[in-house]
Protein backbone atom coordinates (compact mmCIF):
# COMPACT_ATOMS: atom_id res chain seq x y z
CA UNK A 1 0.00 0.00 0.00
CA UNK A 2 1.55 3.61 -1.07
CA UNK A 3 0.67 6.26 1.35
CA UNK A 4 1.14 9.54 0.04
CA UNK A 5 0.99 12.56 2.67
CA UNK A 6 0.92 16.56 1.31
CA UNK A 7 1.72 19.41 2.90
CA UNK A 8 4.21 18.55 5.59
CA UNK A 9 6.36 21.43 6.97
CA UNK A 10 8.64 19.60 8.82
CA UNK A 11 11.10 22.40 9.31
CA UNK A 12 8.99 23.75 11.75
CA UNK A 13 9.64 21.44 14.40
CA UNK A 14 5.66 21.31 15.61
CA UNK A 15 5.20 20.25 12.24
CA UNK A 16 7.68 17.80 12.79
CA UNK A 17 6.16 15.84 16.02
CA UNK A 18 2.85 16.06 13.96
CA UNK A 19 4.43 14.58 10.68
CA UNK A 20 6.87 11.53 12.79
CA UNK A 21 3.61 10.80 14.79
CA UNK A 22 1.58 9.97 12.21
CA UNK A 23 4.28 8.39 10.04
CA UNK A 24 5.04 6.17 12.62
CA UNK A 25 1.45 5.41 13.90
CA UNK A 26 0.96 4.28 10.30
CA UNK A 27 3.78 2.25 9.68
CA UNK A 28 2.84 0.69 13.07
CA UNK A 29 -0.94 -0.23 11.92
CA UNK A 30 0.16 -0.90 8.46
CA UNK A 31 3.72 -2.13 8.35
CA UNK A 32 4.23 -3.62 4.90
CA UNK A 33 2.55 0.28 3.31
CA UNK A 34 5.36 2.50 1.99
CA UNK A 35 5.01 6.30 2.95
CA UNK A 36 6.28 9.21 0.84
CA UNK A 37 6.17 12.55 2.34
CA UNK A 38 5.76 15.81 0.13
CA UNK A 39 7.24 19.27 1.92
CA UNK A 40 7.88 22.58 1.08
CA UNK A 41 11.95 23.78 1.45
CA UNK A 42 13.01 20.20 0.43
CA UNK A 43 16.18 21.42 -0.12
CA UNK A 44 16.56 22.43 3.19
CA UNK A 45 14.44 19.33 4.87
CA UNK A 46 16.61 16.51 2.84
CA UNK A 47 19.75 16.63 4.73
CA UNK A 48 18.04 17.50 7.88
CA UNK A 49 15.40 14.50 7.64
CA UNK A 50 17.84 11.84 5.85
CA UNK A 51 15.06 8.78 6.83
CA UNK A 52 12.26 10.25 5.95
CA UNK A 53 11.42 9.63 2.30
CA UNK A 54 10.84 12.74 1.01
CA UNK A 55 9.72 14.88 -2.24
CA UNK A 56 8.49 18.18 -3.03
CA UNK A 57 4.93 19.65 -2.98
CA UNK A 58 3.56 20.62 -6.24
CA UNK A 59 3.25 23.91 -5.62
CA UNK A 60 6.85 24.13 -5.00
CA UNK A 61 8.42 21.77 -7.65
CA UNK A 62 10.72 22.66 -10.44
CA UNK A 63 10.08 21.05 -13.59
CA UNK A 64 12.10 17.97 -12.89
CA UNK A 65 10.84 17.50 -9.30
CA UNK A 66 7.07 18.02 -10.74
CA UNK A 67 7.25 15.13 -12.84
CA UNK A 68 8.25 12.72 -9.64
CA UNK A 69 5.87 14.34 -7.61
CA UNK A 70 2.83 13.57 -10.45
CA UNK A 71 3.91 9.55 -10.69
CA UNK A 72 4.09 9.32 -6.72
CA UNK A 73 0.17 10.92 -6.90
CA UNK A 74 -0.57 8.38 -9.75
CA UNK A 75 1.23 5.33 -7.97
CA UNK A 76 -0.68 6.23 -3.91
CA UNK A 77 -3.46 4.38 -3.02
CA UNK A 78 -4.57 6.99 -0.67
CA UNK A 79 -3.55 10.82 -0.13
CA UNK A 80 -3.49 12.05 3.17
CA UNK A 81 -3.13 15.96 3.86
CA UNK A 82 -0.62 16.29 6.58
CA UNK A 83 -1.90 17.29 10.07
CA UNK A 84 -1.46 20.97 11.12
CA UNK A 85 -3.10 24.16 10.69
CA UNK A 86 -2.34 25.66 7.31
CA UNK A 87 -5.81 26.05 5.13
CA UNK A 88 -6.81 29.73 6.05
CA UNK A 89 -6.30 33.02 4.48
CA UNK A 90 -3.88 33.99 6.62
CA UNK A 91 -1.79 32.03 4.02
CA UNK A 92 -2.08 31.30 -0.33
CA UNK A 93 -4.06 28.22 0.02
CA UNK A 94 -4.66 28.37 -4.16
CA UNK A 95 -1.93 26.43 -4.97
CA UNK A 96 -2.74 23.83 -1.87
CA UNK A 97 -6.66 23.62 -3.01
CA UNK A 98 -4.63 22.49 -6.40
CA UNK A 99 -2.99 19.64 -4.78
CA UNK A 100 -5.83 18.52 -3.77
CA UNK A 101 -7.36 18.11 -6.84
CA UNK A 102 -4.53 15.94 -8.43
CA UNK A 103 -5.83 13.53 -5.88
CA UNK A 104 -8.71 13.46 -6.84
CA UNK A 105 -9.29 13.97 -10.70
CA UNK A 106 -6.68 10.67 -10.16
CA UNK A 107 -9.77 8.60 -8.25
CA UNK A 108 -7.61 9.01 -5.37
CA UNK A 109 -9.35 8.99 -1.42
CA UNK A 110 -8.18 12.43 -0.04
CA UNK A 111 -7.76 12.84 3.76
CA UNK A 112 -7.24 15.50 6.01
CA UNK A 113 -6.05 14.61 8.89
CA UNK A 114 -5.69 16.48 12.72
CA UNK A 115 -5.76 19.77 10.98
CA UNK A 116 -6.89 23.40 11.69
CA UNK A 117 -8.65 25.02 9.21
CA UNK A 118 -9.82 28.54 8.41
CA UNK A 119 -10.62 31.22 8.79
CA UNK A 120 -11.40 32.04 5.42
CA UNK A 121 -13.10 35.62 4.30
CA UNK A 122 -11.54 36.14 0.87
CA UNK A 123 -14.17 35.64 -1.66
CA UNK A 124 -12.01 33.26 -3.67
CA UNK A 125 -11.42 30.94 -0.87
CA UNK A 126 -14.93 31.09 0.12
CA UNK A 127 -15.90 29.29 -3.36
CA UNK A 128 -12.99 26.99 -3.91
CA UNK A 129 -13.19 25.81 -0.28
CA UNK A 130 -16.25 23.93 -0.89
CA UNK A 131 -16.09 22.80 -4.10
CA UNK A 132 -12.57 21.00 -3.45
CA UNK A 133 -13.49 19.46 0.20
CA UNK A 134 -16.92 18.63 -0.53
CA UNK A 135 -14.91 15.66 -2.32
CA UNK A 136 -12.47 14.86 0.30
CA UNK A 137 -13.24 11.11 1.88
CA UNK A 138 -13.09 13.25 5.50
CA UNK A 139 -12.02 16.59 6.72
CA UNK A 140 -10.61 15.62 10.14
CA UNK A 141 -9.96 18.58 12.48
CA UNK A 142 -8.97 19.00 15.75
CA UNK A 143 -11.33 21.80 17.29
CA UNK A 144 -14.49 23.07 17.13
CA UNK A 145 -13.84 26.37 15.54
CA UNK A 146 -12.67 24.84 12.67
CA UNK A 147 -16.27 23.14 12.02
CA UNK A 148 -17.40 26.37 12.12
CA UNK A 149 -15.04 28.05 9.94
CA UNK A 150 -15.97 25.13 7.71
CA UNK A 151 -19.90 25.20 8.20
CA UNK A 152 -19.82 28.90 7.53
CA UNK A 153 -17.54 28.30 3.55
CA UNK A 154 -20.19 25.71 3.13
CA UNK A 155 -18.77 22.63 3.13
CA UNK A 156 -21.32 19.66 3.72
CA UNK A 157 -20.80 18.67 7.67
CA UNK A 158 -21.22 14.76 6.56
CA UNK A 159 -17.25 15.34 5.69
CA UNK A 160 -16.10 17.06 8.72
CA UNK A 161 -15.11 14.66 11.34
CA UNK A 162 -14.19 15.19 14.98
CA UNK A 163 -10.76 14.01 16.09
CA UNK A 164 -7.58 15.10 17.62
CA UNK A 165 -4.48 16.55 17.23
CA UNK A 166 -1.83 14.41 16.00
CA UNK A 167 0.89 15.17 18.43
CA UNK A 168 -0.76 13.43 21.74
CA UNK A 169 0.28 9.90 19.55
CA UNK A 170 2.90 10.40 21.43
CA UNK A 171 1.42 9.58 23.90
CA UNK A 172 1.35 5.95 22.53
CA UNK A 173 4.67 5.95 20.78
CA UNK A 174 6.71 6.89 23.37
CA UNK A 175 5.14 7.08 26.95
CA UNK A 176 8.70 6.63 28.44
CA UNK A 177 9.31 10.71 27.29
CA UNK A 178 6.88 11.09 30.25
CA UNK A 179 8.52 12.51 33.47
CA UNK A 180 6.84 12.83 36.80
CA UNK A 181 7.42 15.46 38.62
CA UNK A 182 7.13 17.17 42.01
CA UNK A 183 9.29 20.11 44.14
CA UNK A 184 9.26 23.12 43.20
CA UNK A 185 8.86 25.35 40.31
CA UNK A 186 13.00 26.50 39.58
CA UNK A 187 13.23 26.12 35.71
CA UNK A 188 10.46 27.50 33.34
CA UNK A 189 10.45 27.06 29.79
CA UNK A 190 9.10 29.78 27.29
CA UNK A 191 8.59 30.13 23.73
CA UNK A 192 7.34 33.48 21.91
CA UNK A 193 6.80 34.09 18.44
CA UNK A 194 6.56 36.79 16.16
CA UNK A 195 2.48 37.16 14.94
CA UNK A 196 0.90 38.35 12.48
CA UNK A 197 3.56 37.71 9.83
CA UNK A 198 4.92 41.23 9.12
CA UNK A 199 3.28 43.44 11.88
CA UNK A 200 6.13 45.17 13.79
CA UNK A 201 4.03 46.76 16.01
CA UNK A 202 2.24 43.70 17.74
CA UNK A 203 5.77 41.93 17.58
CA UNK A 204 7.07 45.16 19.63
CA UNK A 205 4.25 44.39 22.22
CA UNK A 206 4.76 41.26 22.20
CA UNK A 207 8.30 41.16 23.25
CA UNK A 208 7.67 44.48 26.08
CA UNK A 209 4.87 41.92 27.48
CA UNK A 210 7.09 38.80 27.77
CA UNK A 211 9.70 41.01 29.89
CA UNK A 212 7.44 41.63 32.45
CA UNK A 213 6.39 37.96 32.51
CA UNK A 214 10.09 37.22 32.44
CA UNK A 215 10.81 39.80 35.25
CA UNK A 216 7.36 38.70 37.14
CA UNK A 217 8.65 35.22 37.15
CA UNK A 218 12.13 35.68 38.16
CA UNK A 219 11.04 37.87 41.09
CA UNK A 220 8.72 34.87 41.98
CA UNK A 221 10.50 31.78 41.48
CA UNK A 222 14.34 32.77 42.01
CA UNK A 223 14.97 30.31 39.66
CA UNK A 224 15.82 30.13 35.79
CA UNK A 225 14.43 30.83 32.53
CA UNK A 226 14.89 28.73 29.33
CA UNK A 227 13.64 29.57 26.10
CA UNK A 228 13.02 26.83 24.08
CA UNK A 229 10.68 26.92 20.32
CA UNK A 230 9.53 24.26 18.13
CA UNK A 231 10.99 27.07 15.56
CA UNK A 232 14.68 27.49 15.53
CA UNK A 233 18.10 26.74 14.21
CA UNK A 234 17.54 26.48 10.74
CA UNK A 235 18.74 29.15 8.17
CA UNK A 236 16.44 30.71 6.36
CA UNK A 237 13.50 29.73 8.21
CA UNK A 238 11.56 31.52 10.73
CA UNK A 239 13.66 31.27 14.52
CA UNK A 240 12.18 31.88 17.15
CA UNK A 241 15.48 32.03 19.30
CA UNK A 242 15.91 35.73 17.73
CA UNK A 243 12.84 37.57 19.46
CA UNK A 244 13.97 35.48 22.65
CA UNK A 245 17.32 37.43 22.39
CA UNK A 246 15.29 40.61 21.94
CA UNK A 247 13.41 40.17 24.81
CA UNK A 248 16.38 39.06 27.23
CA UNK A 249 18.66 42.25 25.88
CA UNK A 250 15.93 44.69 27.79
CA UNK A 251 16.43 42.65 31.41
CA UNK A 252 18.75 43.84 33.82
CA UNK A 253 22.41 41.75 33.66
CA UNK A 254 21.40 40.52 36.76
CA UNK A 255 18.20 38.88 35.25
CA UNK A 256 20.11 37.94 32.49
CA UNK A 257 22.23 35.55 34.10
CA UNK A 258 19.04 33.74 35.30
CA UNK A 259 18.27 33.24 31.38
CA UNK A 260 19.29 30.17 28.99
CA UNK A 261 18.72 30.57 25.26
CA UNK A 262 18.88 27.50 23.19
CA UNK A 263 19.53 28.14 19.46
CA UNK A 264 19.83 24.78 17.81
CA UNK A 265 17.07 22.97 16.55
CA UNK A 266 15.69 19.69 17.93
CA UNK A 267 13.55 16.74 16.75
CA UNK A 268 10.49 15.81 18.45
CA UNK A 269 11.85 13.14 21.01
CA UNK A 270 14.85 15.20 22.03
CA UNK A 271 12.19 18.44 22.37
CA UNK A 272 9.70 16.15 24.53
CA UNK A 273 13.14 15.92 26.66
CA UNK A 274 14.39 18.95 26.89
CA UNK A 275 10.63 20.75 27.43
CA UNK A 276 10.43 17.56 30.07
CA UNK A 277 13.95 18.97 31.83
CA UNK A 278 11.47 22.19 33.19
CA UNK A 279 9.23 22.26 35.52
CA UNK A 280 6.60 24.85 33.99
CA UNK A 281 6.23 25.74 29.98
CA UNK A 282 4.90 29.22 29.05
CA UNK A 283 4.61 30.33 25.15
CA UNK A 284 2.73 31.18 22.03
CA UNK A 285 3.62 27.77 20.21
CA UNK A 286 0.85 25.18 20.58
CA UNK A 287 3.16 22.60 20.02
CA UNK A 288 5.65 23.39 22.39
CA UNK A 289 3.03 23.35 24.95
CA UNK A 290 1.90 20.42 24.00
CA UNK A 291 5.23 18.38 23.61
CA UNK A 292 5.65 19.90 26.91
CA UNK A 293 2.98 18.13 28.48
CA UNK A 294 4.03 14.76 26.86
CA UNK A 295 6.72 15.58 28.68
CA UNK A 296 5.72 15.73 32.02
CA UNK A 297 5.50 19.40 32.26
CA UNK A 298 2.18 21.34 32.79
CA UNK A 299 1.65 23.93 30.19
CA UNK A 300 0.31 27.54 29.76
CA UNK A 301 -0.55 28.96 26.13
CA UNK A 302 -0.22 31.96 25.21
CA UNK A 303 -2.88 31.48 21.71
CA UNK A 304 -2.62 33.60 18.86
CA UNK A 305 -4.92 31.16 17.05
CA UNK A 306 -7.91 30.07 18.27
CA UNK A 307 -6.73 26.18 17.98
CA UNK A 308 -4.99 27.18 21.25
CA UNK A 309 -7.77 27.98 23.07
CA UNK A 310 -9.83 25.03 21.86
CA UNK A 311 -7.41 22.52 22.81
CA UNK A 312 -6.67 23.35 26.07
CA UNK A 313 -10.52 23.50 26.42
CA UNK A 314 -10.33 19.91 25.04
CA UNK A 315 -7.49 19.28 27.60
CA UNK A 316 -10.22 20.56 30.35
CA UNK A 317 -7.00 23.45 31.15
CA UNK A 318 -8.99 26.17 29.82
CA UNK A 319 -7.98 28.61 32.44
CA UNK A 320 -4.36 27.89 31.56
CA UNK A 321 -4.37 29.75 28.30
CA UNK A 322 -4.66 33.33 27.28
CA UNK A 323 -4.50 34.98 24.09
CA UNK A 324 -0.87 36.63 23.27
CA UNK A 325 -3.08 40.03 22.68
CA UNK A 326 -4.34 40.29 26.25
CA UNK A 327 -2.86 42.93 28.19
CA UNK A 328 0.69 42.41 30.04
CA UNK A 329 -1.89 42.34 33.25
CA UNK A 330 -4.03 39.58 31.87
CA UNK A 331 -0.92 37.14 31.35
CA UNK A 332 0.37 37.97 34.65
CA UNK A 333 -2.43 37.18 36.39
CA UNK A 334 -3.19 33.54 34.51
CA UNK A 335 0.69 32.86 34.78
CA UNK A 336 0.12 33.58 38.70
CA UNK A 337 -3.11 31.21 39.11
CA UNK A 338 -1.13 28.60 36.81
CA UNK A 339 2.06 28.41 38.93
CA UNK A 340 -0.56 27.91 42.15
CA UNK A 341 -1.98 24.87 39.45
CA UNK A 342 1.04 23.33 39.22
CA UNK A 343 0.85 20.62 41.42
CA UNK A 344 -2.42 19.40 40.57
CA UNK A 345 -1.83 19.95 37.56
CA UNK A 346 1.67 17.03 37.58
CA UNK A 347 -0.55 14.42 38.91
CA UNK A 348 -3.43 14.93 36.20
CA UNK A 349 -1.61 15.09 33.37
CA UNK A 350 -1.68 11.53 32.72
CA UNK A 351 -5.17 10.66 32.45
CA UNK A 352 -5.28 13.98 30.47
CA UNK A 353 -3.18 12.88 27.90
CA UNK A 354 -4.53 9.30 27.53
CA UNK A 355 -7.94 10.91 26.69
CA UNK A 356 -6.33 12.94 24.17
CA UNK A 357 -4.08 10.52 22.92
CA UNK A 358 -7.63 8.40 22.18
CA UNK A 359 -9.31 11.33 20.21
CA UNK A 360 -5.86 11.39 18.54
CA UNK A 361 -6.09 7.63 17.24
CA UNK A 362 -8.81 8.45 15.50
CA UNK A 363 -7.50 9.53 12.78
CA UNK A 364 -5.82 6.33 12.23
CA UNK A 365 -9.65 4.97 12.01
CA UNK A 366 -10.74 6.90 9.31
CA UNK A 367 -7.45 6.48 7.66
CA UNK A 368 -8.35 2.10 8.09
CA UNK A 369 -11.97 2.89 7.16
CA UNK A 370 -11.05 4.37 4.30
CA UNK A 371 -9.14 1.40 3.13
CA UNK A 372 -11.26 -0.95 3.88
CA UNK A 373 -14.02 0.35 2.30
CA UNK A 374 -12.71 1.29 -0.43
CA UNK A 375 -14.37 4.83 0.33
CA UNK A 376 -15.18 7.70 2.76
CA UNK A 377 -15.10 6.62 6.32
CA UNK A 378 -18.31 7.18 8.77
CA UNK A 379 -18.38 10.53 9.35
CA UNK A 380 -19.76 12.20 12.32
CA UNK A 381 -22.09 15.33 11.48
CA UNK A 382 -22.30 16.94 15.03
CA UNK A 383 -19.68 17.19 17.61
CA UNK A 384 -18.85 14.75 20.97
CA UNK A 385 -20.71 16.35 23.91
CA UNK A 386 -18.93 18.63 25.72
CA UNK A 387 -17.51 17.50 29.02
CA UNK A 388 -19.04 19.05 31.75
Amino acid sequence: MNILISNAVPLNGGDEALLRALVESLKARWPQSSITVLCKDLDLALPRLPDLPLASDLEFASDTLLRQTRELYRQADIVVSAPGGFLHDFYPIEDRLRGFEVALALGKPLLLLGQSVGPFWKGQSLRRIPEVLNRAAAICIRDQTSREHLLQAGVNPARIRFTGDAAFLWRRLAPELFQPKDGLIKKVALSFRAWPPGDTVAVEQTIAKAERLCRFLLDRLEGELVFLSTCQGIPGYVDDSEIAVRIVERLPRELRDCCQIHRGRLGPRALIRAFGACDAFIGMRLHGCLLAMLGGTPAMGLGYEQKTHDIFQQLELESCQVAFTESAETWLACAKSFLAEVPALRSRLPDLLDQACRRAELNLEAVEECLSVGGPPRVWAAPPPKSE
